[in-house]
């Protein structure tokens, strides 16, 4: 089997065991269904939901970096696939770059109490059974 078949077969089961998971999970956010803690993603799937809707006010309130994500949705398997250019360097800052904003973002979020990102330890999967064994 060719090395790019290879990969986007992985690629193809990855997306499909990540949307098993979200099915399982009740479409939450990993971090949050297991310990009650928002990531820096979080509000995301609702973001891109309200742009399939073309409500794009709402879709910057669940999360204003969704046009980033867009854009590496785009960039990242024509980069992948060799049908754009782009440098290693070039690609390890871009990634460096868009992993500070997306802390930022968080962190900005946190500190305004965005109802998006509240932390509540008590929703946590663990807490569950932190009870169980008391």
């Amino acid at each position: 089997m060719k090395k790019n078949t290879k990969h986007i077969l992985f690629f193809i089961l990855f997306i499909l065991l990540l949307l098993l998971f979200l099915l399982l999970a009740g479409y939450q956010c990993p971090l949050r269904f297991f310990l009650g803690i928002p990531c820096p993603f979080c509000g995301m799937t609702r973001a891109f939901l309200c742009v399939l809707e073309g409500d794009l006010a709402k879709s910057f309130y669940f999360h204003p970096l969704w046009p980033i994500v867009l854009g590496i949705f785009i960039i990242f398997p024509l980069w992948k696939f060799r049908l754009l250019h782009l440098s290693d360097k070039w690609i390890d800052h871009g990634a460096f770059a868009i992993g500070i904003l997306f802390l930022l973002c968080f962190i900005i979020r946190h500190v305004t109490h965005s109802p998006i990102v509240q932390i509540d330890f008590t929703k946590g999967f663990f807490h569950f059974f932190s009870y169980m064994n008391t």
